[in-house]
């Protein structure tokens, strides 16, 4: 009977730390050729306005199964209703049953933070210590306890168009995590000039500032809403860093921060420096020197879902969370 886990059941049962191991092993795994993900399946409800997403996922070392279903309603916040809707299902790897599904909002914000912090890790400068944020709804405090995890950060710069909940979200904060002192950037010319770290995530469909702004030697993460025909990025800002990835596949198919450069021709496929886990495996090099610019784009990979997803369900289990229920 599979074991029935809601998303508020199991908040903060993983630390960040703890994320940061799963994700990092996940990624390791990956280039191994351990893991099969196949590229991520999407059902369009265009007379709705939503879309629903399928992620597979099988890592053979770690032995688990997972299969992630997520929507996307774009207008559910008219109805004051939440944009996406996360479930995750993990099976038993050695007979097919599905041994646990849980409500996938936390584990989601989880991994979603962690895996930014590791492109961070390896390719911020080490002696970092401002930090940019552009976007101050529900993922964004996954971001914020990310790099005060894996950088030495010191201050803290917010740039979001609603002032009133980036205020709210500042002092919630800076209560919840002690984190370094947050300051609402009037501008996102403001926000970036002094930033190490600028991580954006938002739902923009153009970019959030420009990239001319951006100072030497910063680290830029890109973890906003997946659009092949948006973009929090700007052209300038792409052209001029060293581009790493989560995985090759997808990134040419939804990701707009690489879509459209290489539709203009600014931008090639060959000029992407390579995957996030080939930097972990030293496969190539991450930073190469003090004043260069690196990116990393986010989308979404199915292998860190599960890894996250294995990692509550044992928590919970050792914790006796959840109901047994037989379907």
């Amino acid at each position: 009977m599979p074991l029935i886990l809601s998303a508020k059941e199991i908040e903060g049962l993983v630390s960040m730390p703890e994320a940061l191991e799963a994700v990092e092993d996940g990624f390791k795994e990956y280039l191994r050729g351990r893991c099969e993900a196949p590229v991520r399946m999407n059902v369009h409800a265009p007379e709705k306005g939503g879309r629903y997403i399928l992620l597979p996922c099988y890592l053979a070392d770690s032995g688990i199964f997972h299969t992630k279903v997520f929507s996307v309603y774009l207008d559910n916040p008219k109805r004051d209703l939440p944009t996406n809707y996360y479930y995750y299902f993990l099976h038993d790897i050695g007979t097919g049953e599905i041994k646990a599904i849980m409500g996938g909002t936390y584990i989601t914000n989880l991994r979603t933070g962690a895996v930014p912090g590791i492109a961070t890790k390896y390719l911020a400068r080490k002696d970092s210590r401002v930090l940019a944020l552009f976007g101050a709804g529900p993922v964004a405090e996954y971001q914020i306890l990310a790099m005060i995890t894996v950088a030495r950060i010191e201050k803290i710069f917010l740039f979001d168009l609603d002032r009133n909940r980036a205020l709210e979200f500042a002092r919630q904060m800076e209560s919840k995590y002690q984190t370094p002192p947050i300051s609402l950037a009037p501008t996102a010319r403001e926000a970036v000039k002094e930033a190490d770290i600028i991580v954006t995530v938002t739902s923009s469909r153009k970019p959030v500032f420009e990239g001319r702004d951006v100072k030497a030697g910063a680290h830029i993460n890109t973890v906003g809403g997946i659009n092949p025909q948006g973009t929090e990025i700007d052209e300038y800002t792409v052209t001029h860093s060293k581009i790493v990835v989560e995985k090759m596949g997808e990134i040419f198919s939804e990701a707009g921060e690489i879509i459209l450069p290489i539709q203009k021709g600014l931008l090639k496929k060959e000029d992407i420096h390579g995957e996030l886990a080939e930097i972990i495996m030293g496969k190539k090099p991450g930073r190469t020197s003090p004043e260069e610019i690196t990116f990393f784009k986010s989308i979404g990979f199915a292998m860190e879902d599960a890894v996250m997803a294995e990692r509550v369900y044992k928590k919970a289990v050792e914790k006796g969370l959840g109901k047994k229920v037989e379907i």
